[in-house]
């Protein structure tokens, strides 16, 4: 029995030396980002937790400075439209702007990521933020189209499969409870350093591969979208959309009813903003129409709240301006950070605030 323990005891302990030894290199080659840093899921690929979802989950500390913060909500087109870089040329330097976007979300997981943000700050802290979120159409997609799929268990988000694919925390029938408590949560992901290190390296691997052998990327700003790419696109966000019909958006607008109520229940401010797409786009897509209406409803009933502010950029919807469906190209990006800046002003504390925006704005792009 003596000779079982020993030899059991040796082998925890080499293999305590080999995760000391991975944890080391690990550490030496990815060190921890800084916990003042502002936040930008953009650069989620270049980092040690390689996707937005992961990137927000496990790198939340910086939210809790208290500092007057910003913090752009959306989907992939508010990654590409506001470049954070030409934002904060635009803003006070006190100002710390993150940029929390999620390529493919929909209001559900974005109303995920609203309750990881607030979940790490102080009721101080919430009281100094502002939250942009960026909406069309494409947002507004069924959960049983998004999230109900062979990949996952049902129903779970890119955000929930994050949750729990490192035991951070356990699914139950009443939705996530955290198995870890947030003061233990930085200690917690450095300890799984080595595992997040190993699965950068192996995609890092796969992605060279896939550069060395396929075509080069095109440039964004010249290339030309073909009435093909058109056709299928369109057929895209027919599938992910489902059946047009009045009630294809009430879903996902009864979760964003409920994501700002939360964020202005919190003491935060909420900026929304109302994306442009390309004029094609627009004019083809069967699901517009329904939005535009859903949308203005919306509106007109939170005009009034105090700390709200609607902010329309659908005008900047010139079809040479966009590479793609969605997505602007990247010499037009300034005009959009540009028209964001102007609502981003300082502004009174929340309490005096009414619905209405900073001065400076362009008339008829703002509801008061």
């Amino acid at each position: 029995m003596s000779v079982i323990l020993r030899q059991g005891a040796a082998l925890l302990g080499c293999l305590a030396l080999l995760y000391m030894g991975l944890l080391g290199l690990s550490l030496f080659f990815a060190r921890p980002p800084s916990q003042t840093h502002a936040l930008d899921a953009s650069l989620a690929a270049k980092s040690i937790f390689m996707t937005e979802p992961k990137y927000i989950y496990l790198n939340r500390t910086p939210l809790r400075n208290n500092s007057d913060q910003i913090v752009l909500l959306g989907a992939s087109n508010v990654d590409a439209g506001f470049n954070l870089s030409e934002l904060r040329t635009l803003l006070p330097a006190a100002v710390t702007v993150h940029k929390l976007a999620i390529g493919g979300a929909n209001m559900t997981e974005l109303r995920e990521v609203i309750d990881l943000v607030q979940e790490v700050q102080s009721e101080e802290v919430r009281r100094r933020e502002t939250f942009v979120l960026g909406i069309w159409y494409g947002m507004f997609g069924e959960d049983r189209l998004r999230w109900y799929t062979p990949d996952r268990s049902p129903g779970d988000t890119d955000i929930d499969i994050e949750r729990y694919r490192y035991g951070f925390e356990r699914r139950t029938v009443h939705g996530p409870v955290p198995v870890v408590p947030w003061q233990y949560f930085d200690a917690a992901v450095i300890a799984i350093y080595p595992v997040l290190y190993l699965d950068k390296l192996s995609r890092d691997g796969v992605n060279w591969l896939s550069r060395k052998y396929h075509a080069q990327p095109v440039d964004l700003d010249t290339v030309v979208i073909t009435q093909e790419e058109r056709d299928r696109s369109m057929n895209y966000w027919s599938r992910v959309m489902g059946p047009a019909r009045p009630s294809v958006l009430d879903e996902q607008f009864a979760v964003l009813e409920r994501s700002c109520d939360k964020v202005l229940a919190g003491g935060s401010k909420l900026i929304l903003v109302d994306l442009a797409l390309p004029q094609w786009h627009k004019l083809r897509s069967p699901y517009q129409r329904y939005y535009e209406d859903r949308r203005t409803q919306f509106v007109k009933r939170w005009t009034d709240r105090p700390g709200f502010v609607f902010w329309d950029m659908a005008d900047l919807d010139r079809d040479a301006d966009f590479y793609d469906e969605v997505h602007p190209r990247p010499r037009v990006t300034m005009s959009w950070t540009k028209r964001l800046a102007a609502t981003l002003r300082p502004s009174p504390p929340p309490s005096s605030v009414t619905g209405t925006v900073a001065e400076g704005m362009s008339p008829g792009n703002q509801t008061q």
